[in-house]
């Protein structure tokens, strides 16, 4: 097992919720002293931390994140862990590459449980590009509102969110939100969500692969 992440348990809306809950502050906080623990031993013994929790067992228990060398190379940034570490290094490498985007407003659509951290990403990332960054957190209409990660949005939900937002000149949407064809979870494709908005889409792992490259005129 090369290392392990404690992330909350997410729950539909078809979920039983009678044989389990959401986990309270202070569970989260516990799992995170036993996290701690397990990590302290396994960077004594092997000098890595193997035991991570998510992003949102940090939000939860409202506790700062960890810093970037916690994360042993990001290996798990696709389940939520060290995603902010992740994108505030990849802003920082990557500054000097992003185009001049003064003047411009950009959308920002990500879940609901992203979205409480994400100020600490787009502050970095509006020093280096110039632009206005609007923060658009979508609920989720395929599963329920309690999943939040930004991997299992619907496309529906994207373009219900940008259907009143004509004003943005661009709009980010969570690569991971789609496969490998380039199709959402609830089969709507990028290509039908592109051609059914008014704004330019752009999937986007890290935002400095999707600010690279300017707006054609």
């Amino acid at each position: 097992v090369l290392s392990v992440s404690v992330v909350p348990v997410g729950l539909t809306t078809f979920s039983k919720h009678h044989l389990v809950r959401e986990p309270t502050r202070d569970e989260c906080r516990a799992a995170l002293h036993q996290l701690e623990r397990w990590a302290g031993r396994a960077r004594a013994e092997r000098g890595i931390s193997w035991a991570l929790g998510a992003d949102e067992l940090y939000l939860r228990a409202d506790l700062e994140l960890p810093p970037a060398d916690w994360y042993d190379g990001f290996e798990q940034v696709e389940n939520g862990v060290g995603s902010v570490r992740f994108l505030q290094q990849q802003i920082a490498a990557e500054a000097a590459g992003l185009a001049d985007w003064r003047g411009r407003r950009i959308g920002v659509l990500t879940g609901a449980s992203m979205a409480p951290l994400m100020p600490q990403v787009l502050a970095p990332l509006t020093q280096a590009t110039g632009a206005h960054f609007d923060l658009l957190p979508i609920a989720n209409s395929l599963f329920g509102a309690t999943v939040t990660c930004a991997g299992l949005l619907p496309g529906r939900a994207f373009r219900e969110a940008l259907a009143s937002r004509p004003d943005l000149d661009l709009a980010l949407i969570p690569a991971e939100a789609l496969n490998d064809d380039q199709i959402f979870v609830d089969d709507l494709s990028l290509a039908e969500l592109a051609a059914g908005t008014r704004v330019p889409v752009r999937p986007s792992y890290c935002f400095t692969d999707a600010l690279d490259t300017p707006l054609v005129p």
